[in-house]
């Protein structure tokens, strides 16, 4: 069979006549070896040369077994192919996510925290987190496994800007793989701030010196917190 999805699938196979004779076909199927359905071949026939022909089925029961043969009627009689079995494609949900509290966090980092439920497919997971809710930046995607239970995630960040507002959120996607659909990807999301930092202070220098007079020069990244400055001198470090 082809296009074997969750409530269809496409029955397959070939019909060669004896020389001379005419021959029609039909598939039939069903939950086991009695079938108790049937499905007219495409195309119908009758056929006096070899011919592959095909199915359409609908209506099927997601996740379950057909069994399927074809046969071929002639005035003489039905002959009747191998019994064939397929699968319809079961359905799973798209990944369960929550998100927990951010904690530990820091001047400049965070720790991300939250459970992923893979419902039964491969499933992946990243955070990522904005100071916009504009402009996103996705950490790495790791692997959540295929279970049926939420696992707990997490991943930490550094590189953050100081007294800042930030929104985060936790992705999960899961794959739809042989024989499943309905697959997707899951966000949950949460907001945190950075704490307070105190101001980073760099490249002090003199220019301009002479005998009675300096002017002094510094570089002030004030952590996203209001910041006054000044600068002290002396002929010691005291």
């Amino acid at each position: 069979p082809s296009n074997v999805l969750l409530t269809s699938a496409t029955l397959t196979g070939s019909i060669e006549p004896t020389t001379g004779i005419d021959v029609s076909c039909e598939f039939r199927y069903g939950l086991g070896t009695e079938y108790g359905q049937k499905a007219l071949c495409v195309p119908a026939g009758p056929f006096s040369s070899f011919n592959a022909v095909t199915a359409d089925l609908v209506g099927l029961e997601p996740a379950t077994t057909y069994h399927y043969r074809l046969e071929g009627t002639t005035s003489s009689g039905t002959t009747p192919g191998a019994d064939e079995t397929f699968t319809t494609a079961r359905l799973v949900s798209p990944p369960t996510v929550s998100i927990k509290p951010v904690e530990p966090i820091g001047e400049h980092s965070a720790t991300f925290n939250g459970e992923v439920n893979p419902n039964e497919s491969e499933t992946t997971y990243h955070f990522e987190y904005s100071s916009d809710g504009v402009n996103w930046t996705p950490l790495k995607d790791e692997n959540a496994g295929e279970g049926t239970s939420a696992v707990p995630v997490t991943q930490t960040v550094t590189g953050l800007t100081g007294h800042t507002p930030y929104r985060v959120r936790l992705v999960a996607v899961n794959s739809c793989g042989p024989g499943t659909t309905g697959c997707g990807t899951s966000t949950a999301e949460a907001t945190f701030s950075t704490l307070a930092a105190p101001p980073q202070v760099s490249g002090t220098g003199a220019t301009d010196i002479s005998a009675g007079a300096a002017t002094l020069h510094a570089t002030i990244h004030p952590e996203n917190n209001p910041t006054t400055y000044r600068f002290e001198y002396g002929p010691t470090a005291s």
